[in-house]
This record gives C-alpha cells, sequence and structure tokens, in this order.
C-alpha cells in the first residue's frame, strides 16, 4: 500500500503532511521563495511511490452558481467549457458540481463554477511535481470536504454552515442537501488569533456577515431566518464561542472542540500546533472527492498507479480464484484417496476370506496356471467348433423345392482357406476365413434316363434353389451329362438305359469369425 502526503497549501506556505489511519503528521513546511521552491523539489524527488493530494486553503477561490439546459455528454462537456471561459479568465484550475436538476417550462440542471481565481500560488508547487514525476491523484479545496465534516458532526441533509479556524484563517462553507454551495476565507489579524476572547468573537462575528451575504444573495429563504452552523473551535474555546453566538438570535451553532471532531472522523493524533486544517487533511487522504481542480496532464502518473492496481487486482483475483480451484481438486484428490483405501482394505478383506475359503478345497492334481491355460485353450476350440445343423437345413430347404431330386451322400467339412471357384470381387483379396464346404452327391429320380433335358433342367432347378439360399455359394457343379460345346449325345432312338443320371454339387457358406 503506498504512503500518502498531503501537500496543505496556504497565502506563502506549503506545509506536507504524512498521513496514516488515525494519524497525521507533520513532514515539512516551505516558503514561497526560491530556497523554499529548491527544498520542496528535493523533497518531491524523494516521495517515489507515494500518491499526493493537493489541498488548497486560499483567499482567492470563487463559487458561482448557474443553471444550464439539461444536456448530456459531448454537448454537456462543451457547454460546461464555454461558461467556464467566460466566468474565468484563467480556468486551467476549475471545477463543475452539479446541484441537480429543476423543472420550470423546460428541464434545466443547477450547477456550482468554481475556480482558484489566481493560479500562481500554485505554479512553483506543481511544476516541481511534475518535473519529479509524483502519482499526484488531485488538487483540491478544503470547501470541497466540508459536506463531509458536516455529516460527521451529525447533520446530514439540513443547510447548515461549517465554520473552522485552519491555518489560514476561519473557513466558512455553506452546505444545502448534503451539496456545497458558498465557501468564504477570512483570515485573521495576529491580534485576534492571539486572543482566545477575540478568537471566539471572530466566530459570532464572521458567521453574522455572512447569514446577511446569504440572505441578500437569497442562497437563504428570507432575512430573518435563523442560520444553524457547526463550529469547530481551537481547544479550550468552545464554551466561550457558544457564550458568544447564543444571544445573537441570528445563528443557531452547534459548537464542537477540535479534539471532538477529531473523534467524529477518527483521527486521533495531529501535531501539536496544528488547527482544523488537519480535519481537511485527514479527510482529503482517507476518501478523497471524486471531483477535483487539476487537469490530466498533472494526473498522469496517477493514471499509471490506477492501472498497474487495476491489474495487480486482476492477478490477484485470478491467484485467488485459482487458489480456490486447487483447494476443489485436492478436496477431490483426498476424497479419491480415502476411496482407493477403502478399497483396499476391501480387497485385503476379501482376499483374506477367499485365502480361508480356499484353504479348506481338497488339493488339486494339478496347478492353477495349468487350470487356466487349459480353460483357455478349450474356449478357444470350442469357439472354432462349427456344427454343420445349419448348412443341412439350408440343403433341406433346397430340396423341399425340388422333390424329384434325391441325394446319395454328403460330404461336410470346414476350411480356414477359400476353396476354389469362390467368387470374389475383381482386383479383391479373397475374403477370409472360416468357411464350411458341403460336397453334395445325388440322382433324379422318375425319369427316364435317356431324357437328358429333363434331367438337366431339374438339376440346374437344384441348383438354382441353392443359389437363391442366403449366404450360400454354389462354387462347383458336375450335371448328370456333359453338355458343351466339344461333346456330342448319341444312342439309338428309343433305346433305353440302365444306368440312373448322377449329379455332385458344392456349396460355400462363409463363417463368422
Amino acid at each position: 500500500m503506498p504512503e500518502k502526503r498531503v501537500l496543505y497549501l496556504t497565502s506563502g506556505l506549503l506545509a506536507a503532511y504524512r498521513v496514516r489511519r488515525g494519524t497525521v503528521e507533520l513532514d515539512a513546511r516551505f516558503a514561497e521563495t526560491e530556497e523554499g521552491v529548491g527544498a520542496f523539489d528535493s523533497y518531491a524527488r524523494s516521495l517515489g511511490d507515494a500518491l499526493v493530494y493537493f489541498l488548497a486553503d486560499l483567499v482567492e477561490e470563487d463559487f458561482l452558481p448557474e443553471t444550464i439546459p439539461f444536456v448530456r455528454g459531448g454537448d454537456r462537456r462543451a457547454l460546461l467549457e464555454r461558461r467556464l471561459a467566460q466566468r474565468y479568465r484563467d480556468a486551467s484550475l476549475s471545477l463543475v458540481q452539479s446541484l441537480g436538476t429543476e423543472r420550470t417550462q423546460r428541464r434545466e440542471e443547477r450547477i456550482l463554477l468554481s475556480a482558484f481565481t489566481n493560479t500562481q500560488p500554485f505554479v512553483p508547487w506543481l511544476t516541481a511535481l511534475r518535473e519529479a514525476g509524483v502519482a499526484v491523484v488531485g488538487v483540491y479545496s478544503v470547501a470541497q470536504l466540508a459536506p463531509r465534516l458536516m455529516r460527521a458532526a451529525g447533520k446530514k441533509k439540513e443547510a447548515a454552515l461549517v465554520v473552522t479556524l485552519d491555518a489560514a484563517g476561519l473557513r466558512q462553507s455553506y452546505v444545502e442537501g448534503g451539496r456545497l454551495r458558498f465557501s468564504r476565507l477570512s483570515p485573521l489579524a495576529a491580534a485576534d488569533v492571539a486572543s482566545p476572547e477575540r478568537t471566539a468573537g471572530a466566530f459570532g462575528r464572521e458567521t453574522v456577515r455572512l447569514q446577511q451575504y446569504l440572505v441578500s444573495s437569497r442562497a437563504m429563504a428570507r432575512e430573518g431566518e435563523r442560520l444553524d452552523a457547526v463550529m469547530i473551535t481551537p481547544p479550550g474555546l468552545r464554551a466561550a464561542t457558544q457564550a458568544f453566538v447564543a444571544d445573537n438570535g441570528v445563528v443557531a451553532a452547534t459548537v464542537l472542540d477540535l479534539q471532538d471532531a477529531m473523534t467524529a472522523i477518527g483521527l486521533r493524533h495531529r501535531p501539536p500546533d496544528a488547527g482544523a486544517e488537519v480535519l481537511y487533511v485527514y479527510l482529503v487522504a482517507m476518501s478523497a472527492p471524486r471531483a477535483q481542480y487539476a487537469r490530466e496532464s498533472l494526473r498522469g502518473r496517477y493514471r499509471v498507479h490506477q492501472v498497474r492496481n487495476a491489474i495487480m487486482a486482476a492477478g490477484g483475483a485470478l491467484f485467488f480464484a485459482g487458489l480456490a480451484v486447487a483447494a476443489y481438486d485436492l478436496v477431490g484428490v483426498l476424497r479419491i484417496q480415502g476411496a482407493i483405501e477403502q478399497d483396499q482394505r476391501q480387497l485385503a478383506l476379501a482376499n483374506e476370506q477367499y485365502g480361508r475359503i480356499t484353504a479348506r478345497f481338497p488339493a488339486m492334481p494339478t496347478t492353477t496356471e495349468s487350470l487356466r491355460v487349459a480353460m483357455t485353450q478349450y474356449g478357444e476350440l470350442t469357439r472354432r467348433t462349427v456344427a454343420p445343423e445349419a448348412l443341412l437345413a439350408e440343403l433341406s430347404e433346397a430340396l423341399q423345392l425340388s422333390p424329384r431330386i434325391e441325394l446319395d451322400s454328403i460330404r461336410w467339412e470346414r476350411s480356414d482357406t477359400p476353396p476354389p471357384g469362390l467368387a470374389t470381387p475383381q482386383g479383391a483379396p479373397p475374403r477370409s476365413g472360416p468357411y464350411e464346404v458341403a460336397t453334395v452327391n445325388g440322382r433324379v429320380l422318375a425319369a427316364r434316363a435317356s431324357d437328358y433335358r429333363n434331367i438337366t433342367n431339374l438339376v440346374n432347378e437344384f441348383i438354382a434353389n441353392l443359389k437363391r439360399r442366403p449366404g450360400l455359394e454354389v462354387v462347383a457343379a458336375r450335371l448328370p451329362f456333359d453338355v458343351g460345346s466339344q461333346t456330342s449325345l448319341s444312342g439309338d432312338i428309343g433305346a433305353e438305359r440302365s444306368d440312373v443320371p448322377t449329379f455332385t454339387v458344392t456349396v460355400v457358406r462363409r463363417l463368422a469369425p
């Protein structure tokens, strides 16, 4: 976490404070002289990565309420820049704060234009900060912190005046609805600051004057209206200030001692000679307002700091997300390891029970490994054994369709190689086995042996029936008669043959591997 430094600027003097939670410590003071600016330049270069808040408490500060048409985006920015340029000769340290909207004949927005009308007191200090590359969070006015100081005093929504005695003088800030409406710095004479009675009188006197100004400028509703005020006095002046403002009939004051105000905002320790400015110094470091006076050219290093913090935050988020995933995975691994250990215990128990049971078995004539090998080989033999029933059933179905065919013999065998004559697609390798092959020998009944045509037709019809059976292929056939073009048929007309014509057919069916 980088250190926080607050540079508190008054007329002719710059005080540097180191701020930690609950503590404000004075680092150094620099006069607006050549030696003081040189010393501050060395101090700025020693700040390193510290975050710097530039807090101004000057007389040359202007607050001007305005009403503008209700617009948004680029049109609003252009309109505000034009209004600032019209109102202020030098708008380099200026600020626009919205006070809400109001509806008359058209919707309008109430704004508060504020600026440091004399920017010369800022120049040497801001130049040194820019050249040293310091991360400047922003330039602020003590008046911006008055609403937060008023809330700490217990007044949140009502209109009230916040009066503090700072190193620069008596600061009076009018707050309405939680927003700053006007602020004024009244430098006090040395005699007023030296005398407690005159200091208490200055609180009352300057507050009455500001009440009259607010009535004349119509910031307050009507003349004679009592002005609520929160007055934070130096230690020991609370009773005197309360007595002074109690009888004027103009101000209804809530008077707090500086130590009570410090307790209200959480500040425990301050420099011994510091006034109420430590309240503003502490508030700007702990909860700086979003709006500020500086242009972006001064805040470049701070933007780098913000980007770096964003990257580190994203990296931290990813790191913790990775840790969460790793923790979840670790829990899963431990759960699985627990399940494995439980399974191992159950396996050991089962092996123990198995050992006790097998110990009561009678002695085996061979080893367990030999039995395992034998059973494996038996299973393989059983898988490869094929019975001829399925093929014989196919032959029976074909014989049902050819009743004049009678079979003499069937020779069945199993083969791992493709039998001769098995048809395969052109260029394709032979299909792998196994196969079952049946060679069928048969004859034709109730036909004259000399009736070549009829016998041949009956045998061809039987072969066609076999081919129509799913999965069967006829790879060879020997007909009763050789009717090729190279042979001739001869015999006496009307002569009967005594022999019975026979035929042979070979069928194949591929088995599942």
